[in-house]
């Protein structure tokens, strides 16, 4: 068990930032990438500990952990994409010699390398979609989209894959996997149609598998997000085959060694919760054959 680290919630521990994504280079060495949702000088005053958020640790499988690539100062400092400064690495991805961190605030790519010098691998600007009716504008005005890139992995081509949640509006259908050079460049879109992306996994096979963490915007008031959320295959063909649905609110995927996916669900509830989530969040083993 790794203990000792920093979070952050809204009253009552709802929705908390901390701990985001673990990820290991064969059996013992890892990297594990922990949130913050904002610049990288909200830290200070924050406490003992503040300066993990917005950062990557080293970890390992007893426990032990020491600190890693400060994301969010690197961000502050060069600000990839334009826009306000804005750091929350979510989703990683440990590989020889190096990690990769998807940065949800900062919408890019980030490369650690091993002596911890941290560069920018691809961005995501935002995209312009149709501003939504209850905002009030005229008919046909977009507005611009943040990208939100949640999760990274390395495909069986050796390429990076991204997949993103999308900001505010939310569209239903407007996330996309990204395919990236294995040492940075430009983004291409590798499949498209999906909606708030958590999680990407590929199996033994190599094929890949999409989490989704909702279903579009809720509307004000309460989570942002609709469920359900949803475990998609990735055909060959590119259609997609909902897996499982029913979530609410998964977090995060893994490819076992059996062969299963194991999800995270319930993953914005601070614990168990009497008449409404009694189990508090889950992990869940998903067959996938």
């Amino acid at each position: 068990m790794i203990g000792g680290l920093p979070s952050l919630a809204a009253a009552g521990g709802f929705g908390a930032i901390g701990p985001h994504a673990i990820s290991f280079v064969g059996t013992g060495n890892g990297q594990l990438a922990i949130g913050l949702g904002a610049a990288g000088s909200a830290r200070q005053g924050l406490g003992a500990k503040a300066a993990l958020l917005g950062s990557t640790l080293q970890v390992n499988v007893a426990g032990r952990w020491k600190a890693g690539a400060d994301v969010a100062a690197f961000e502050q400092a060069n600000n990839p994409v334009t826009g306000g400064n804005d750091s929350n690495p979510f989703g990683i991805v440990a590989l020889p010699s190096r990690h990769v961190v998807a940065d949800a605030g900062a919408n890019a790519l980030f490369e650690v390398a091993a002596n911890g010098a941290i560069s920018t691998l691809a961005v995501f600007p935002p995209r312009l979609v149709p501003a939504p009716p209850f905002l009030g504008l005229p008919a046909g005005t977009n507005i611009p989209m943040q990208a939100v890139p949640t999760s990274v992995a390395q495909g069986p081509d050796g390429w990076l894959y991204a997949g993103q949640l999308t900001g505010f509006p939310f569209p239903v259908g407007a996330a996309n996997v990204y395919r990236i050079p294995p040492q940075g460049g430009v983004a291409q879109v590798h499949a498209s149609g999906f909606t708030n992306i958590a999680g990407l996994a590929f199996d033994v096979r190599g094929t890949l598998y999409v989490l989704q963490i909702g279903d579009g915007f809720a509307g004000p008031g309460g989570p942002p997000l609709k469920g359900p959320g949803r475990l998609i295959r990735v055909e060959a063909n590119g259609a997609h085959t909902v897996v499982y649905a029913g979530l609410f609110y998964p977090g995060g995927l893994a490819i076992g060694p059996d062969g299963a996916a194991y999800v995270t669900n319930f993953g914005i509830v601070p614990g168990p919760i009497q008449g409404a989530f009694p189990d508090g969040g889950q992990v869940l083993r998903i067959t996938l054959d």
